[in-house]
């Protein structure tokens, strides 16, 4: 019979830390990750996920609603929870971003709440938060397009600037980097166009462009024919993609080009005394009128004098 009293004695001694750490009230705790990312670029699907757990700190049951406050992004969780005395659970909040979103950090808030104890309203308002930081990833694109360009054919070394445009297709401030490479000429023979295939960057802000050039040299008399042609090959990408996040760079190299071509304007050379208007020859059929009508006037002013000199005899 002692025995059985210590026994008793022990196992409500084992009881009572149990008994004093759950309420007599409405009582609920929240704990949430308290980080996590998500990738907004075009190739990627602009979703993520955190976790939180919620407790039941009373001995009633409860039926617990949930409140999540996304600063603009949409969200999906549970909308209430109903758990036994002193239990827990976990939830998932599923959230997803605009794809382009500006690269930030944004708060999310999750909120809980008693809105029942052993189903009637709780006497006492019990309820418990928890802030999750969301990282909106930055990415780099880049795009380029290529001017039409023309110059005008001199005597000597001709320098022309080709000009590309630039475009900073990512979500934060970037270097946009860029080089031009000759592919082709069209006349054959003489000297080949020249340049410097230097990588040029150049820092532009999100949505925003800009101009790359680089200088071509052209040859002497190039662009007398009229139908001379250079093409100029334009690549552009983005620095933060290649030499931040090393993901995707080649895939992610935007290319054009650029055609140089001689200007329909009239052709200058550049001679020893200066520049001079280069002027067309007649083509050889129109040389047949021209000659009759110079020899008709030169028939008539002779024809004038030998009437002059009859009548001044």
């Amino acid at each position: 019979m002692r025995s059985a009293w210590l026994l008793t004695l022990f196992a409500l001694a084992m009881l009572a830390p149990m008994v004093q750490a759950q309420a007599f009230f409405a009582s609920v705790d929240l704990q949430c990750e308290e980080r996590t990312e998500i990738e907004v670029a075009p190739w990627s699907t602009p979703s993520a996920s955190y976790v939180c757990t919620v407790t039941n700190e009373s001995v009633y049951q409860e039926k617990i609603d949930i409140t999540v406050y996304s600063d603009g992004m949409a969200v999906a969780h549970p909308g209430s929870i109903t758990l036994n005395a002193g239990s827990e659970e976990t939830f998932t909040v599923s959230i997803q971003a605009d794809t382009g979103t500006k690269a930030q950090s944004r708060q999310n808030t999750v909120e809980v709440q008693v809105v029942e104890i052993n189903g009637v309203p709780p006497p006492n308002l019990a309820s418990a938060d928890s802030t999750i930081i969301v990282d909106i990833l930055q990415y780099g694109q880049a795009g380029v397009e290529g001017d039409m360009t023309v110059f005008q054919a001199m005597k000597g070394l001709t320098i022309v600037e080709a000009e590309a445009l630039i475009t900073n297709s990512g979500n934060d401030m970037d270097d946009i980097c860029v080089t031009f490479d000759i592919r082709s000429w069209t006349w054959e023979g003489g000297d080949a166009p020249t340049m410097e295939t230097a990588e040029t960057c150049i820092q532009v802000g999100v949505g925003k462009q800009d101009r790359a050039t680089a200088q071509v040299g052209i040859p002497d008399d190039v662009g007398r024919r009229g139908d001379e042609r250079i093409v100029v090959d334009v690549t552009a990408w983005s620095q933060f993609a290649c030499n931040v996040a090393m993901e995707g760079c080649e895939r992610l190299k935007a290319t054009s080009s650029i055609t140089i071509a001689p200007s329909d304007e009239p052709v200058t050379v550049e001679e020893e005394d200066g520049l001079t208007e280069e002027t067309s020859l007649p083509a050889p059929g129109a040389l047949v009128p021209i000659l009759a009508m110079a020899l008709a006037a030169c028939g008539a002013r002779r024809h004038e004098r030998l009437m002059g000199d009859a009548g001044a005899r």
